[in-house]
C-alpha cells in the first residue's frame, strides 16, 4: 500500500497500494513528483519495503581464496556502475559515450569477476549468495489493518495550506490512471487539514448568513421602517468589508480566527447605524411646518446634518468603549494569543469601519432615501416599552447611592469568580481526526509494534463512526524524529455521517 498523508503545514493524502511488499514506486517515483508541487517542501515515508540486491558474503570463502571484502565491494560496485566514457565532436553535435556495466538481475551481478591473487577466474557467486531483498527498516506503517507505506507531506513555511492542498490532489488526480493501471489506490484523505479549514469557513459563512438575517429581523421590528432597517444593514456588508481590506493591507490573512472577529462584531457594528438613522428618522418627523407656506421650515438636508451631529458623540464614544474592551485580548501571549489576536483585530477594525460608516455613508443614504412622507410612528409596543424605561430610570435617579452599591457588589461578584473561569482560552477545534500515541516497552521490535498495533487497529474499527485508521511506528526514511521501534503514531479519521466529530 501507498499512503500518502499529511499533518497542519503537511499537508495529507493517502494512497493505498496492493504492492505492500515494495515500496520502491513511493521512493523512486512518487516521492519527486510530490517533490515537484508548488508549495511541497518534503515528503517523508513511513513503511514499505525499498528493493535492493544485497550481497551475502561466506567468510570461508573469502579466506580460502585469500581476499577480503573490499574485492568484494569492487566487484559489486563494478558490476552495477555505469561510468562515463567521454565524447565524440562531429562538425554539427557532439555525442556522449559511456560503458553500460548495470546488472540487471541477480544472475548478472553474481556472474561479475573478482580479482584474485594469482591470476585465478572468479566469480562474485562462488563467494556470496545474491538475492533480492529490502533495506533495512526504521519505521513501518498499515492502513486498516494491511501492512503500507505513508508519506507525509510537508508544506513550506506560509504557503497556503488550502492551495498546496488542492495543488497535490492536481497531481495525484493527474497520475491517476497511471497509477491504478499499477494495482495501487487512492482511498480517500486519511488526515486532510484543508477540510477542517473548508467546514471552518462553511460554518463561519452560515453564521454570517444568519446572524445578518437575524440583525434584518431585528431592525425591522423595532424600526417598523423597511427603508429604516435597509440603511442600518448596508453597515454590515460595509463593516465587514473594510475590516477584511485593512487586515489584508496589513498582511493579516483571513482565516478561521479573523472570520470569527468578523462573526462576533455582526451584532456590534449596526450599532451606530441605527442610532444615526433612529435620530434622523425621528427628526425628521418631528420637524416644524411653516403655517404661512405649509412647508416644512429645515430643508430634508438639514434636518439630515443635524440629527447626525446630535449623535455623533454618543457614536464614537460607544464605538471607543466597545474596541477598549477587546483590547486586553491582544495582550495575551503564548498560543492563546496567537490564536485570539487576529480575532481581536478583526473585531476592532470592524466596528472602527462601522464607526466611519455611520459617520458617512448613513447620512447619506438617509438624505437619499427618506423623503419626509409615509413614516409611521413607532410601535404602539415599542412606545409603551420606552415609557416604562424612562419611569424606570426616574425612580433609580433619586437613588443615586443605591445605584452605585449595586454596582459595585456585582463588579466585586463578577471578579471573585474569575479563578473557577480556568486558565485556557482555547476555542474546542472539531477536526473529525484523532492522533493516537502508543508507547511499548524500550526495544520492542518493529515487527511487534506492527503486530500490535493490527490489535489495536481492529478494536477501533469496531467503532461505527471510525471510518480510518492507520498506524507508522518507528521514525521515516531520512526522518528528523529520532523514535524508536516501540512508539507508535495512529491516525484516525472519523466518519461524518455517523454522529457527531470531535
Amino acid at each position: 500500500m501507498i499512503d500518502i498523508l499529511h499533518y497542519r503545514q503537511k499537508l495529507s493524502y493517502i494512497a493505498r497500494s496492493l504492492l505492500v511488499s515494495d515500496s520502491t514506486f513511493a521512493a523512486l517515483d512518487l516521492l519527486p513528483f510530490l517533490l515537484g508541487v508548488p508549495g511541497v517542501s518534503k515528503v517523508e515515508t513511513f513503511g514499505g519495503e525499498v528493493r535492493q540486491y544485497q550481497v551475502r558474503v561466506h567468510p570461508q570463502q573469502l579466506t580460502a581464496h585469500g581476499l577480503d571484502l573490499s574485492a568484494v565491494i569492487a566487484a559489486a560496485r563494478a558490476s552495477t556502475a555505469a561510468s562515463g566514457a567521454g565524447f565524440i565532436d562531429t562538425p554539427s553535435q557532439r555525442i556522449v559515450v559511456r560503458t553500460e556495466k548495470l546488472a540487471s538481475n541477480v544472475t548478472e551481478i553474481g556472474n561479475a569477476s573478482l580479482a584474485v591473487p594469482g591470476g585465478a577466474t572468479l566469480r562474485l557467486s562462488d563467494v556470496a549468495d545474491i538475492v533480492e531483498g529490502h533495506e533495512p527498516q526504521f519505521g513501518d506503517a498499515q492502513v486498516m489493518g494491511d501492512r503500507g507505506v505513508i508519506m507525509l507531506v510537508h508544506a513550506q513555511y506560509g504557503a497556503n495550506t488550502l492551495e498546496v492542498t488542492r495543488a497535490v490532489e492536481a497531481a495525484i488526480a493527474e497520475i491517476g490512471p497511471s497509477v491504478e493501471s499499477m494495482g495501487i489506490q487512492i482511498p480517500p484523505a486519511l488526515f486532510r487539514p484543508a477540510s477542517f479549514i473548508e467546514r471552518a469557513l462553511a460554518n463561519l459563512q452560515t453564521s454570517l448568513l444568519l446572524g445578518g438575517l437575524l440583525v434584518v429581523a431585528v431592525l425591522f421590528v423595532f424600526l417598523r421602517d423597511f427603508r429604516s432597517a435597509f440603511i442600518s444593514f448596508v453597515s454590515i456588508p460595509l463593516s465587514l468589508t473594510t475590516a477584511v481590506a485593512v487586515l489584508d493591507s496589513l498582511g493579516v490573512s483571513i482565516n478561521t480566527m479573523t472570520l470569527g472577529g468578523l462573526a462576533i462584531a455582526i451584532g456590534v457594528v449596526v450599532d451606530d447605524a441605527i442610532i444615526d438613522v433612529e435620530n434622523i428618522l425621528r427628526r425628521l418627523r418631528q420637524r416644524s411646518i411653516d403655517l404661512a407656506t405649509g412647508k416644512p421650515v429645515l430643508t430634508r438636508a438639514a434636518v439630515v446634518l443635524s440629527a447626525s451631529l446630535e449623535v455623533r458623540s454618543a457614536a464614537v464614544y460607544a464605538s471607543v468603549i466597545v474596541a477598549l474592551v477587546v483590547l486586553p485580548v491582544l495582550a495575551m501571549t503564548g498560543v492563546e494569543g496567537s490564536l485570539f489576536g487576529p480575532l481581536a483585530i478583526a473585531f476592532i477594525l470592524a466596528v472602527m469601519a462601522s464607526l466611519l460608516v455611520a459617520l458617512t455613508v448613513t447620512p447619506a443614504l438617509c438624505l437619499t432615501l427618506f423623503t419626509g412622507e409615509g413614516h409611521q410612528g413607532s410601535p404602539r409596543w415599542l412606545e409603551r416599552l420606552v415609557a416604562s424605561h424612562r419611569k424606570a430610570l426616574v425612580v433609580l435617579s433619586r437613588h443615586p447611592r443605591a445605584v452605585e452599591v449595586s454596582s459595585a457588589i456585582l463588579v466585586v461578584a463578577a471578579i471573585a469568580v474569575l479563578p473557577w473561569f480556568g486558565g485556557e482560552l482555547l476555542p474546542e477545534f472539531k477536526e473529525g481526526h484523532y492522533v493516537l500515541h502508543m508507547t511499548a516497552a524500550p526495544g520492542t521490535s518493529l515487527e511487534e509494534s506492527m503486530r500490535i498495533g493490527r490489535i489495536a487497529t481492529a478494536a477501533l474499527l469496531t467503532n461505527p463512526r471510525i471510518r480510518q485508521v492507520a498506524q507508522h511506528a518507528g521514525r521515516a526514511e531520512n526522518g528528523e524524529d529520532t523514535w524508536g521501534t516501540n512508539l507508535s503514531e495512529f491516525h484516525i479519521d472519523l466518519d461524518t455521517a455517523s454522529g457527531p466529530r470531535g
